[in-house]
């Protein structure tokens, strides 16, 4: 089942099809016996303070709970499961710098430190994992470069490497995995076109490719997979619509449809599965 909630200009309208918010939300196994539950992360509106909610598989929530540890951000955050935790990243408000957080499965957080190797952004990571590492994605602040860290599973940081093939951005990137590769989707700056890059296992990139059937937005993509398939949602720059395209397993790509239900949006959508 793939979840969606969306914020839209005139209101506020949830329909059973992807998450679609500027916040960042993903599943987690946690230690309290074999149940699955699904978090979500969010930022206050004047204190900026950084929330979570987690909603277990009976669908209770736990309702919003302030992050062990404060913290403060003024972009979404970006979160993954990996080796056995849920790792949180955020940015700095006045240095720009980068931070984590991860959560056992105790439940217990480990506090935001600053990610080995520095390093600065103006908007929201992407973090995904991979082929046995957590990878996360980020976009220079000046030069609007596209950088990429990665941590092994003894939590080892690999250090900020430009993207090979360069491409540069001036929104967030989004990241998932799908049939073996891990998948990159950016926007262009000044035609606003949709771009991909893939990276498989041997960790070869594929360089940037723009999408079958174009398309253009003015704020980050989001993708996931679901049932065989990589989903990618996107917002119409003057109609503010709401679109999705999905790509089969054979690398053939549906091409954007509306979404069913209509909904429009100012801001960039989140999507996960879940289930």
């Amino acid at each position: 089942m793939i979840f969606s909630i969306v914020y839209g200009v005139d209101g506020l309208m949830a329909k059973l099809i992807g998450v679609l918010l500027a916040i960042a939300i993903l599943i987690a196994i946690c230690s309290t016996g074999s149940a699955q539950n699904l978090y979500l992360f969010s930022k206050g509106i004047n204190d900026k303070k950084i929330f979570s909610n987690s909603m277990d598989a009976s669908g209770k929530w736990s309702g919003w709970n302030g992050l062990p540890g404060g913290g403060t951000t003024d972009v979404a955050l970006s979160a993954t499961n990996f080796n056995g935790k849920l790792y949180l990243f955020s940015k700095g408000i006045n240095d720009k710098k980068i931070f984590s957080n991860s959560m056992d499965a105790s439940g217990k957080w480990s506090g935001w430190n600053g990610l080995p190797g520095g390093g600065t952004t103006d908007v929201a990571l992407s973090a995904t994992n991979f082929n046995g590492k957590l990878y996360l994605f980020s976009k220079g602040i000046n030069d609007k470069k596209i950088f990429s860290n990665s941590m092994d599973a003894s939590g080892k940081w690999s250090g900020w490497n430009g993207l090979p093939g360069g491409g540069t951005t001036d929104v967030a990137l989004s990241a998932t995995n799908f049939n073996g590769k891990l998948y990159l989707f950016s926007k262009g700056i000044n035609d606003k076109k949709i771009f991909s890059n893939s990276m498989d296992a041997s960790g070869k990139w594929s360089g940037w490719n723009g999408l079958p059937g174009g398309g253009t937005t003015d704020v980050a993509l989001s993708a996931t997979n679901f049932n065989g398939k990589l989903y990618l949602f996107s917002k119409g720059i003057n109609d503010k619509k709401i679109f999705s395209n999905s790509m089969d397993a054979s690398g053939k790509w549906s091409g954007w449809n509306g979404l069913p239900g209509g909904g429009t949006t100012d801001v960039a959508l989140s999507a996960t599965s879940f289930g």
